[in-house]
């Protein structure tokens, strides 16, 4: 189950860089409005794109912890799996309560919540 999580990360971090780059991010750049970070419009889009793909990094490294915990279960990794479990819920919560669901981000989340939280039982 853990290492089926990492999996979903992956490939959420995967297709939010990439899609979010083509889609959000690009016409974001093309914005006439875009307001000036230290006087600059292009200081503003790259940090728009680093904060964009830290999330991605993120969970990446998060896939990675959960991958080690797979491997090495001895380690303590319960305490890991329940915090993570119920920091996924919540990010599976908030879009629900935010924007009605609109944003499918509450599916995955929900997912790996759902497989941290049954890893322990396994």
């Amino acid at each position: 189950m853990l290492i089926a999580a990492a999996a979903l990360l992956i490939a959420m971090a995967l297709f939010h860089s990439i899609i979010g780059e083509r889609a959000i991010l690009r016409p974001i750049s093309q914005a006439d409005n875009l307001p000036k970070i230290w006087n600059s419009r292009q200081a503003t889009f790259r940090t728009l794109q680093a904060t964009w793909h830290l999330v991605s990094i993120l969970w990446i490294g998060i896939a990675a912890q959960l991958l080690a915990m797979s491997f090495y279960p001895e380690r303590g990794a319960s305490s890991f799996v329940i915090v993570f479990g119920a920091v996924f819920a919540g990010l599976a919560i908030t879009p629900l309560v935010w924007n009605a669901g609109k944003h499918k981000t509450w599916i995955p989340f929900g997912l790996i919540s759902i497989l941290l939280f049954a890893s322990l039982f396994v």
